[in-house]
């Protein structure tokens, strides 16, 4: 089979592909009913994978067969990187910088600030957990020269932002006037920790052209955190993971669209009788990386299908989201056993 542009072709080309030449797929072919069933079948038909699988079997056992993973390490076009651990604990997988880069400039042309942004040289400043890789980590004193990696700046080095002491604040606000980033990309409760302790100790924040939140669930604190430290500033929310790259990305109408470019997106419903069946699981299948493929990734979260049709912002390809709803494993039951979000306490 020939790989296409259109999304259709490229989503069966990435299950023929995995099915037939991805070593962990093998125990899942009996369960394939075949291509001769409709995709989604045949999707729905499969287990899905887990964190616990990728810890188990990472790396050989999501590397193409006709790759050389060995050589793939040793030359650098791939490393193994550490995920942030917000959802369950940390992972390792198997990273190709440039899959993540297009993954990264495909999302940001659902809005169109993201979209001018990105059409051209910029940097970015990353406030989430530390990061850590086979050939660099952020944890500790680092100094700012060793966490820039081109047009990157990555500023928080401690585990723990509830740790951070005013001497940390003051180094954060400074490194980020000095970079003078035109992206701040942050987990949401970072950046609401950080504009907080810097509104209270009077030290000013360099105000970006767009702040997208992304790695946990932002709640109407965190943006209210947010917003009065950058007023004025346009704040987009991503949605994605390390091992899926960017999946969802709202538009300038608040309406989080998937990234058709780079990955398959299923919803898993609730029961009918545990909760409103337009809120699942969102499992992704990733597209066009030339080294691995995961498929029907449990990301861990919850999302609710739009249910008004279209978007006013014209785009009507892959699925339209009304809202990320949380981490899975933190929703509870009503009195009558109906499943309540984290988006709705």
């Amino acid at each position: 089979m020939a790989i296409t542009d259109t999304h259709t072709d490229r989503r069966l080309f990435t299950l023929e592909q995995a099915l037939a030449n991805v070593p962990f797929y093998e125990r899942w072919r009996g369960q394939d009913p075949g291509p001769a069933t409709p995709f989604a079948e045949r999707m729905a038909a499969l287990p899905v994978l887990t964190k616990r699988d990728l810890r188990a079997y990472v790396p050989r056992g999501f590397i193409h067969e006709k790759c050389g993973y060995k050589e793939g390490f040793a030359s650098g076009e791939v490393e193994m990187v550490s995920t942030s651990g917000t959802t369950e604990e940390r992972v390792s997988i198997v990273w190709n910088q440039g899959w993540w880069d297009r993954s990264e400039r495909e999302a940001s042309r659902l809005h169109p600030v993201l979209d001018r942004i990105y059409s051209s040289a910029h940097r970015e400043v990353i406030l989430t957990s530390p990061l850590c890789g086979s050939n660099l980590c952020h944890v500790g004193e680092v100094p700012m020269p060793e966490r820039t990696l081109d047009n990157l700046l990555f500023l928080n080095q401690a585990l723990d932002p509830t740790s951070w002491d005013n001497q940390t604040i003051r180094r954060m606000a400074d490194e980020m006037s000095l970079f003078k980033p035109a992206v701040l990309e942050a987990d949401p409760a970072y950046l609401a920790i950080l504009s907080r302790a810097c509104l209270l100790a009077g030290y000013p924040l360099y105000q970006p052209e767009c702040i997208t939140l992304s790695y946990e669930f932002p709640s109407r604190m965190h943006y209210r955190q947010i917003r009065r430290a950058f007023p004025g500033v346009p704040v987009i929310s991503s949605y994605g993971s390390t091992e899926t790259g960017h999946v969802f990305t709202q538009c300038q109408y608040g309406t989080f669209h998937q990234n058709t470019a780079t990955c398959h997106v299923d919803i898993q419903p609730l029961h009918a009788g545990r909760g409103d069946t337009s809120v699942g699981r969102i499992l992704v299948t990733t597209l066009d990386n030339p080294w691995s493929v995961l498929l029907r990734f449990d990301v861990g979260d919850l999302a609710r299908l739009r249910q008004e049709s279209p978007c006013p912002c014209g785009r009507s390809e892959g699925l339209a989201i009304e809202s990320i709803e949380g981490r899975t494993r933190d929703i509870t039951f009503d009195t009558e056993g109906r499943v309540v979000t984290v988006k709705r306490l």
